[in-house]
């Protein structure tokens, strides 16, 4: 709260000089990169500038060309049988391309909760290395997802709707696969959700479409060899004090749609290097977060956990949980999904990290991961 009332008052008077940087930057980057930062133009992003800024810089952190990486936004229109409708959104989708030998995979990766595509640059490049596409997407609670109505800034609107998203953009991939990768012997989809992004997103978004319960519009597929890893995967709260107190806060009147920022609640990690990145991500995209957010998704957490304990989604299944998870309670993780078979596996780690996609030596469990759900 004290850098956000500092950066405030930092400007002066005037921005002018602060807009001149910034356009001389992306400038001077352009040059160096070889090209345009991005072509994209679209209604729904608002932002275009900072956005720039934010590729740019990452592209010069990671060595990376324009060429690379570009952006898209999927429109999602599809609803859930016997849910409540669900708005229309354009899904702000981020693709980077593979330096390895292609392997004919495209991973698709689902953010949690106060998340967006940003916060898993790291682990895309150990995935892209590996000879893997990457489809990053920004939810409707955080970064450039918007709908009819902007975007919710903390909010969720259901279980349903975080798992349409999720189905959305797997469509989209699955195009991206079936026009790209045609003749690739091994191409397949991975779906990779974490925390909220994980349970209500893809598991759930796996699960309504296997039932037949979420059609996808425009000819737009989920191919049934897929493979699916939930990083911390949100199925049901761990219970704390701190848990149980923010669960109450989400219940108050008048309090509990407030459009809060991201003060480090609830915890997520140990590692003060992922946490300063969290904070630094948080910073910079004005995450909010609303009270009742957790609150909103269990009617179809519920429902969703009744379907799992009699058939789990199709394809090779891999979840990456800590033991003692500060906020997703591991245990349920470990009965819908820790004696399914050889086709589906639980890696239990030590320690109470929920997000792991930042921390050094947790980011490569993902890739033992992808290995287990794509092997033949």
């Amino acid at each position: 709260m004290v850098q956000k009332i500092a950066a405030f008052f930092r400007p002066g008077l005037s921005v002018k000089n602060d807009v001149r940087r910034i356009e001389t930057f992306l400038a001077d980057a352009e040059k160096q990169l070889g090209g345009p930062i991005s072509t994209l133009e679209h209604a729904a992003l608002q932002d275009g500038q900072r956005m720039r800024v934010e590729k740019a810089l990452a592209l010069i952190q990671f060595k990376r060309s324009p060429k690379d990486v570009t952006e898209d936004f999927v429109h999602a229109t599809a609803q859930v049988d016997g849910a409540n409708p669900i708005e229309h959104r354009q899904i702000f989708v981020q693709r980077w391309r593979p330096t390895g030998k292609p392997s004919g995979k495209i991973i698709q990766m689902s953010p949690g909760f106060l998340q967006t595509g940003r916060n898993f640059y790291e682990q895309v490049q150990l995935l892209n290395a590996e000879g893997h596409e990457v489809v990053v997407m920004d939810h409707q609670w955080a970064g450039r997802t918007a709908g009819m109505r902007g975007v919710k800034k903390g909010g969720i609107d259901s279980a349903e709707g975080v798992a349409r998203d999720v189905a959305e953009v797997a469509g989209y991939c699955n195009e991206i696969l079936e026009k790209e990768y045609a003749t690739h012997p091994d191409k397949q989809l991975v779906v990779v959700g974490t925390s909220m992004g994980g349970g209500p997103g893809m598991v759930n978004a796996l699960d309504l479409y296997d039932s037949g319960m979420l059609k996808l519009g425009g000819g737009r597929t989920i191919p049934d060899n897929r493979g699916y890893v939930g990083m911390g995967a949100y199925l049901a709260r761990t219970k704390s004090l701190l848990n149980n107190t923010l669960d109450f806060v989400g219940g108050i009147r008048f309090v509990r749609k407030m459009r809060l920022p991201a003060m480090g609640a609830p915890k997520l990690t140990d590692d003060p290097y992922a946490e300063a990145k969290i904070a630094a991500h948080t910073v910079e995209e004005d995450t909010r977060a609303q009270p009742i957010a957790f609150r909103t998704p269990n009617a179809g957490l519920k429902r969703l956990i009744t379907s799992l304990k009699k058939s789990l989604p199709k394809g090779r299944g891999y979840f990456i949980h800590a033991e003692k998870d500060y906020l997703a309670d591991p245990s349920i993780v470990q009965e819908l999904f820790g004696n399914a078979g050889d086709n589906v596996k639980v890696k239990m780690v030590p320690g109470r990290d929920h997000v792991m996609e930042e921390t050094a030596g947790e980011q490569s469990y993902l890739l033992e991961a992808v290995r287990f759900v794509t092997r033949k």
